[in-house]
């Protein structure tokens, strides 16, 4: 049994928190990290990782089938950079009308990355405003 989480990553994020060299350059391509996870009562689950790159978020909308996979859909943003937080709210309801059309149910999240800057005043705010959007 294994748990599938799709992160979809603005094209002009600098780093991803497990990112740490200073000459990061934004992904081209998608990227996996695969581990097992041991779960109380000695459950063990298989944890798939999956980058996507801003590019190709296209490409897996185009497939009605594509999010079928997926367990958790993660939209990460640069906690620094407004820029950064307005293209990742864009690609959540990109990625939200297209389960809407399929009829998948997949839970997302936004998650903040370098959470060691002075972060983007507004994003509360604005995912306030996100939230009213889909949940009402």
């Amino acid at each position: 049994m294994f748990f599938s989480v799709f992160f979809l990553v603005p094209r002009r994020l600098e780093s991803l928190p497990w990112t740490f060299a200073d000459n990061y350059t934004s992904t081209t391509e998608e990227l996996y990290a695969v581990n097992v996870v041991d779960l109380p009562g000695g459950t063990k689950k298989t944890l798939v990782l999956r980058e996507i790159p801003e590019d190709g978020i296209c490409k897996l909308l185009s497939d009605e089938e594509s999010l079928a996979a997926c367990d958790v859909a993660v939209f990460v943003h640069d906690s620094s950079n407004a820029f950064s937080w307005e293209r990742a709210t864009e690609l959540l309801v990109e990625v939200a009308s297209h389960v809407e059309d399929t009829g998948f149910e997949v839970p997302c999240l936004i998650v903040a990355a370098k959470d060691d800057r002075d972060s983007f005043p507004q994003a509360i705010q604005e995912f306030t405003r996100v939230i009213v959007l889909f949940c009402f």
